[in-house]
């Protein structure tokens, strides 16, 4: 198996600041359509998570066009970043290539409080590579 890494970085959506102590989740699919976690990292102070590495298809996949059938040449991971401050976002189905270094923005909006007026978790579709 092979693998690429990510980072997440995370900031404020107003003022584009960075966002220390967000907690940043991992999650792959499992068989099931079960959710499995696969990391859990936290922001410094500049707003970025340590490196995960995780499982992608070797990179080979991705040389030759796509045939009817074939696997895509990436594996799939969904983030979730949560911060006492700010409204939960997750970004689901993020690509994660062999050998390649992927950073994830995710920006997070300030939580008003909590009760009627606080605004729902925040989800982001990644759309597919087409590759």
């Amino acid at each position: 198996m092979a693998y690429g890494t990510l980072i997440s970085r995370v900031r404020t959506s107003d003022a584009d600041l960075p966002i220390e102590n967000a907690a940043v989740a991992y999650y792959k699919a499992a068989p099931g359509g079960v959710k499995r976690l696969v990391g859990l990292r936290m922001t410094d102070r500049s707003g970025a998570t340590q490196p995960i590495s995780l499982n992608a298809p070797d990179a080979s996949a991705s040389l030759q066009p796509d045939a009817a059938g074939d696997p895509e040449p990436y594996g799939v991971v969904d983030i979730v970043a949560d911060h006492p401050d700010y409204n939960r976002v997750t970004v689901r189905q993020v690509q994660v290539f062999d050998g390649i270094l992927t950073t994830q923005e995710i920006f997070l909006v300030p939580s008003p409080g909590i009760g009627v007026d606080a605004f729902p978790d925040t989800v982001y579709d990644t759309p597919d590579q087409g590759l």
